[in-house]
């Protein structure tokens, strides 16, 4: 039997090469873990500055408001979204308010026209101090939300208003269309108020010419009914 002849390895160059390869076996574990904490950077970020909400105090508590989906894109399902704790002034975790679905409520008005609507808060389950209010923005443009009711003894009138600062104003959906934006519900309404609009003015001067024919024919009735009877009068006196 034929061995092959294997010569004596340089014990420093064995051990250089035992270092290289452990170290190529690391390298891919020491990326992998850096860019699982990187991952994870997002999630230790307080939610104020990962979204665009309004933090503001009400009493004793720290109300944080904003749309639940931001930007709020028009004619998308959205809704308001409402964060309540109750600080206590130390690096403690803060106390989360529950059971305000049953004494808040929140009005949502669309500014530039004036439009309200009143909705219940709903508790987000298993999501203590969280609340929201489910609704499609059907116009883009600022929204206000205000909340009113009761916090125990603490009576509640606040209101936040969407822009800059604050959390998203209600964007066009097409401004995220393509490639060819897709007309909205409110335009086809515009369109046929629109030409409701015009075919009601139509009717009215078409209405409005019938009676003056009408009037015309019957004084032209009338003058002429003279004419005769003016005639028959001459005659008889002859």
């Amino acid at each position: 039997m034929r061995h092959a002849y294997l010569p004596d390895k340089n014990p420093e160059l064995l051990a250089d090469t035992r270092f290289a390869t452990s170290k190529s076996h690391i390298a891919p574990h020491i990326v992998w873990l850096i860019v699982s904490i990187l991952g994870l950077i997002p999630m230790l970020v307080a939610p104020g500055l990962v979204r665009a909400h309004e933090g503001r105090p009400v009493g004793p508590t720290l109300f944080e408001v904003g749309f639940q989906e931001e930007p709020a894109v028009e004619g998308v399902m959205n809704g308001v979204e409402l964060h309540v704790e109750l600080p206590d002034g130390s690096s403690a975790a803060p106390e989360l308010v529950e059971g305000l679905d049953a004494t808040l409520k929140v009005e949502v008005t669309h500014v530039a026209s004036d439009v309200s609507m009143v909705m219940d808060l709903q508790a987000v389950p298993g999501e203590p101090g969280h609340y929201t209010a489910d609704f499609i923005p059907t116009v883009p443009g600022q929204y206000r939300m205000r909340f009113f009711g009761t916090i125990g003894d603490l009576s509640v009138d606040e209101s936040f208003e969407s822009g800059t600062g604050t959390f998203s104003d209600v964007v066009a959906a097409a401004d995220f269309q393509f490639p060819q934006p897709v007309p909205q519900a409110r335009e086809f309404e515009n369109a046929i108020r629109g030409a409701q609009e015009s075919v009601a003015a139509t009717q009215d001067s078409a209405a409005t010419a019938t009676l003056m024919a009408a009037a015309a024919l019957a004084l032209g009735a009338i003058g002429a009914a003279a004419g005769i009877l003016a005639l028959l009068t001459v005659r008889k006196r002859l």
